[in-house]
């Protein structure tokens, strides 16, 4: 198994890892996927911001991608905001999904970027997610709600 930079050839891959992620992450709050989009997104995120993958047997099995960002309040700071974090199920309970945390954390102390976000998506997920982040050094950061309003 490798993990590395994202490049542009692996996007067609990566797109099978969103839609995974999606299934398990978003599907339930009802909100759209667009294959289209998916595409476009995993395109920004390889070309301009940061992508990771983990790749067995030329299988992306695993990914971590965000935006890396100006922080709002000290524009000489960057931060990188992670948008997808995914592994595949068979994989899960190995060492792989903390890799990838440890693989972006990098590639921030390399690339002068200040700050990691890491998300939790107000699911079954969130306490077991919360105490990772701590163990890694993490701090609560923010709560977010969401709600449709139109169509």
């Amino acid at each position: 198994m490798i993990i590395r930079k994202a490049e542009l050839g692996d996007i067609a891959r990566g797109i099978e890892m969103v839609r995974a992620f999606y299934s398990s992450a978003f599907k339930e709050m009802d909100l759209a996927f667009d294959e289209k989009e998916a595409d476009k997104l995993c395109q920004i995120l390889v070309k301009d911001n940061l992508a990771i993958v983990a790749i067995d047997k030329d299988k992306v099995i695993g990914a971590i991608a965000g935006m890396i960002t100006p922080y709002i309040f000290d524009p000489g700071a960057r931060m990188f905001q992670e948008t997808v974090w995914y592994v595949d199920e068979s994989y899960r309970n190995g060492p792989l999904p903390i890799r990838l945390i440890h693989s972006a954390e990098d590639y921030c102390k390399e690339h002068n970027i200040r700050y990691c976000l890491m998300a939790s998506l107000g699911n079954r997920r969130d306490e077991s997610l919360a105490k990772l982040y701590g163990r890694r050094g993490y701090k609560h950061f923010e709560t977010t709600y969401i709600k449709t309003i139109g169509e």
